[in-house]
Parts: C-alpha cells; structure tokens; sequence
C-alpha cells in the first residue's frame, strides 16, 4: 500500500538533484546577460537607423534608446570590475530592464514595434538568472506593462 507520506515528500527529491549555484556561476550569468543586452541595443539602434519609420523620426526615442546602450554598457563594465553580483544589484539590473522598454515605448509615437523583443529579453533572463519554474508568475506581471 502507498503511504501518503511518501507521496507528499516526492517533489523534495527533485530539489536534491539541483545543483546549488556558486558566485562564480552567478557571475557568468550576470555578464552573459549584460552582454546579450548591449548586442540586442545596438542591434535595435541599427535596424531603426536603416528604417526609421519604426520610430516615427521621434528624437526622443533615439535619447532614450541611447540612454538604454549607455546603461548596458555601464552594467557590463560594472559586472567586469566588481568580484561579485549582489542580489540587490541584479534586481536592480531587472528593475531597469522593465522600465527602459517601457520608455522607449512610450515616447516613440507608433506601436512600439521591435521594442516589444525588449519585453522578450526580460522574460529571457529572468528565467535564465532566477530559475523558470521557480518564477513563473513573472511574465503575468510584466506583459501588463506592454498593453
């Protein structure tokens, strides 16, 4: 017969295959991600200054796009300097991850277009710096802002 205790202590045994993770992997995945998002800026500065109809001709957006690359360039080189990622940093880091999307969208003039991939990158390294499954109310918090 099935005890009931052996069913409820079942997903404890999937925790003991997670490996915990040490500050230098923690360190890796900051400076990955800082790097995956000063690529996906400069890739959007790009393809808006090959079609800028994206955008409107909005010299706003491009102030805060620009701000954004400057930001990102900032975090890579903090995280290259500093021997270890706080966790209040990389909330922080998360914080301004939501919030330059959001006004970029809000001052370019049309739909917001490929600023929504900006959205995607969020979800992204949320999953991959927070574990997924563990944070999987996340996306229902931020798409609200993309509304």
């Amino acid at each position: 017969m099935i005890r009931l205790a052996n069913l409820v202590s079942a997903p404890r045994l999937f925790s003991r295959l997670r490996a915990p993770i040490i500050p230098g992997e923690v360190r890796r995945i900051e400076r990955w991600l800082a790097s995956a998002r000063v690529f996906l800026a400069i890739a959007a500065w790009f393809a808006l200054l090959m079609d800028p109809s994206e955008l409107g001709y909005s010299p706003w957006a491009y102030l805060v796009l620009g701000f954004y690359i400057v930001h990102g360039v900032v975090v890579m080189l903090l995280l290259r300097f500093r021997k270890e990622s706080t966790p209040s940093f990389r909330l922080l880091v998360h914080a301004a991850d939501i919030v330059w999307p959001v006004l970029i969208i809000l001052f370019a003039p049309g739909q917001g277009g490929p600023f929504l991939l900006f959205f995607v990158f969020v979800l992204g390294a949320s999953a991959y710096r927070w574990d997924f499954g563990k944070h999987s109310e996340l996306p229902l918090l931020q798409f609200p802002c993309c509304g």
